[in-house]
C-alpha cells in the first residue's frame, strides 16, 4: 500500500478510461484507454560494496530485468568494472548518473558515456532546464544517427528525474519552491521535459496515475520504491506493491534494498516478477 501521499494518488483500477483535457484554450479533449501491463523490473544496484555488486549481478543475471547504476557504485568499480558488468548484462543498464550541469558539460558527459557503456535507460535531472535537456537530446540524437547501420548498441532513452522521491510536500517550501502540491511540481517538470526531448521520466508511484492521464503512453514513467508487501519503505515517501505498480500502468519498477539486502537475492527478485506478471514466472 501507499506510505504516504493523499487518498486522491491511488488509481481507480475499475476505471477503464478517462477523459483528458487538451491543452489550455484548445478546446478539445483526448480519450485515454486504460489497458493494464505488466512493468519490467529494474533493480537497483545502489552500493559501494564492489563484491557484493558483483555477486548480486551473477545471481540475477540470468533473469528478465534491468539493473541500475548509480554514482554511488562508480567509484569503486570505474569503467573498467562497468565493463565487466557489461560483459555479463548486455545492455540492460539503466544508467542513473542524475546528470546536472550546464549544457556543454552534459552534452560532453553524455558523449563519455555513450562511447563507453551500453545501456537502456539514461537519467538527467528535469531541474537543469530545458537547454540542459536539450543538449543531452541532440548528443543521444547524434549517437543514434552514427550507430545506424553499423554494428553499435542503440541509444538509451532519456530519462528525466523530476523531484526525487525522498522529497515530501512539507520539503519544498525549504527549497524555494512555489508549486501548491508535489504533484503540480512534477506535472510542470514532467511537461517541460518531455517538450524538450526527454523520452520519459522518474516520478513517484504517488504521481503516476496523473501523468499516465495526462501524456498517455505518450511519456515512459519509471517508478523507484517498488516494495515487497511485507518490506520497509526505507527512505522513499512513496511506495507501491506490485500489484498497484501493474494497476498504474507504469513502464518500470525499481527495487534496490529489498533484493540486494535479502539472504536469496534471486529468490526475491523471481517473487517479485511473478507478482508483476511477468510471463514465465
Amino acid at each position: 500500500m501507499f506510505v504516504a501521499g493523499p487518498a486522491v494518488d491511488l488509481v481507480d483500477v475499475n476505471r477503464h478510461s478517462c477523459t483528458i483535457p487538451g491543452s489550455p484554450g484548445s478546446g478539445k479533449e483526448r480519450r485515454y484507454t486504460r489497458r493494464m501491463t505488466s512493468p519490467r523490473l529494474i533493480v537497483a544496484l545502489d552500493t559501494p560494496d564492489v563484491v557484493a555488486l558483483e555477486e548480486i549481478i551473477g545471481q540475477l543475471a540470468p533473469l528478465p530485468v534491468l539493473f541500475k547504476l548509480h554514482w554511488v557504485a562508480f567509484p569503486g568499480i570505474g569503467f573498467g568494472g562497468l565493463k565487466r558488468v557489461v560483459e555479463r548484462t548486455g545492455d540492460r543498464l539503466m544508467l542513473d548518473f542524475k546528470l546536472h550541469d550546464i549544457p556543454n558539460t552534459v552534452k560532453h558527459a553524455c558523449r563519455s558515456i555513450l562511447a563507453r557503456v551500453p545501456a537502456r535507460l539514461l537519467t538527467v535531472h528535469a531541474l537543469g532546464g530545458p537547454s540542459m535537456l536539450q543538449a543531452a537530446r541532440r548528443e543521444l540524437d547524434h549517437y543514434a544517427k552514427a550507430a545506424d547501420g553499423e554494428n553499435l548498441p542503440a541509444a538509451p532513452k532519456l530519462l528525466a528525474i523530476t523531484l526525487l522521491t525522498h522529497l515530501a510536500e512539507e520539503d519544498l517550501t525549504p527549497l524555494g519552491f512555489t508549486f501548491r502540491t508535489r504533484q503540480e511540481g512534477v506535472l510542470h517538470l514532467a511537461r517541460m521535459a518531455k517538450e524538450a526531448g526527454a523520452d520519459g521520466v522518474v516520478c513517484t508511484f504517488a504521481e503516476a496515475a496523473l501523468l499516465r492521464r495526462e501524456f498517455g503512453r505518450d511519456l515512459m514513467l519509471v517508478c523507484p520504491g517498488l516494495r515487497p508487501a511485507t518490506s520497509d519503505a526505507d527512505d522513499h515517501a512513496h511506495t507501491a506493491t506490485a500489484e498497484e505498480a501493474r494497476a498504474l500502468e507504469v513502464d518500470y519498477v525499481v527495487c534496490g534494498r529489498p533484493i540486494y539486502n535479502a539472504p536469496n537475492p534471486r529468490k526475491v527478485a523471481e517473487g517479485i516478477l511473478r507478482e508483476l506478471g511477468e510471463p514465465g514466472y
